[in-house]
């Protein structure tokens, strides 16, 4: 597999690979966001910056699902929206 994305530099100053997505919004208008590249991930996990922006509702998972990272557990929403 080729992917075909860039090294930036993240918050806290550690370059890592990722690549450009649009993803759309709840009256279908575009938002460009950067993703970073996770071959092994289980879901894709958006920031809170970019779920406001979209402005599609979202909904609680049902009971004993977490969102587990590097970082620890961390609460989260659902959403139905494409990435291209």
């Amino acid at each position: 597999m080729r992917v075909v994305g860039t090294w930036r530099a993240c918050d806290d100053g550690v370059a890592r690979p990722v690549l450009r997505g649009v993803l759309f919004g709840a009256q279908g208008q575009p938002l460009t966001e950067w993703f970073l590249i996770d071959t092994g991930a289980d879901q894709t996990v958006l920031s809170g910056t970019a779920y406001f922006r979209l402005g599609i509702p979202g909904r609680l998972p049902d009971s004993g699902y977490r969102l587990m990272g590097i970082g620890g557990a961390s609460d989260f929403v659902l959403i139905a929206t494409q990435v291209e």
